[in-house]
């Protein structure tokens, strides 16, 4: 019969068996959806090709779940305060105030902005065609918006600024200005209060 300092001790040898396993299994499984997903798998032997067609079916969402154009349209949200207008993006991710990235609260910002343009018709947006925020909200009709939430952000007086992103090779070379603003009236109705 096994004293109970055997039955620990065997348990104790199990433990690193336990996470070897795990983390093979681990290893395994994004080695598998790497070579699915990525255009190796074209030039791949038959049997690879099949298996990560059969991963595909499973995971049919694949990368693009994670990701959006580089060459898509940003909106930025900027608040008016003592005459101007300022930035009212919460920051990037990756700076220590949210942990590089391990606090999402800067993920925020683009829902703000979806709250506030979800039923913007297209005639709510002024083309600036090269001017700065300050030139053309001038130029720009205000549209009242309504929008209800938790710890609401943009309220009163906020202009959305639509920006094509700058392509790599040119950063520096023009100074980057909105396509288009909305100039918007926001009423914020806070939920739970």
């Amino acid at each position: 019969m096994m004293g109970s300092s055997e039955m620990s001790s065997s348990a104790e040898a199990n433990q690193p068996t336990a996470a070897w396993i795990h983390h093979t299994i681990v290893i395994v499984a994004v080695i598998i959806l790497s070579v699915a997903w990525l255009p190796i798998s074209e030039t791949a032997p038959q049997p690879i090709r099949s298996l990560g067609s059969q991963v595909k079916n499973f995971t049919v969402q694949g990368w693009g779940f994670f990701t959006k154009s580089p060459r898509e349209a940003v909106v930025t949200p900027y608040s008016h305060k003592d005459g101007r207008w300022i930035s009212a993006g919460r920051g990037p991710n990756a700076i220590p105030k949210y942990a590089f990235g391990l606090d999402r609260t800067s993920r925020l910002t683009e829902f703000d902005v979806q709250l506030a343009s979800e039923n913007l018709p297209d005639e709510a947006w002024t083309e600036c065609a090269g001017l700065d925020i300050e030139s053309c909200a001038g130029d720009a009709s205000q549209v009242d918006v309504t929008v209800s939430g938790y710890d609401l952000r943009l309220c009163g007086d906020v202009v959305l600024a639509s920006t094509t992103p700058q392509p790599w090779a040119y950063r520096g070379q023009y100074e980057v200005t909105p396509d288009k603003i909305a100039l918007l009236d926001i009423s914020c109705e806070e939920l739970g209060s």
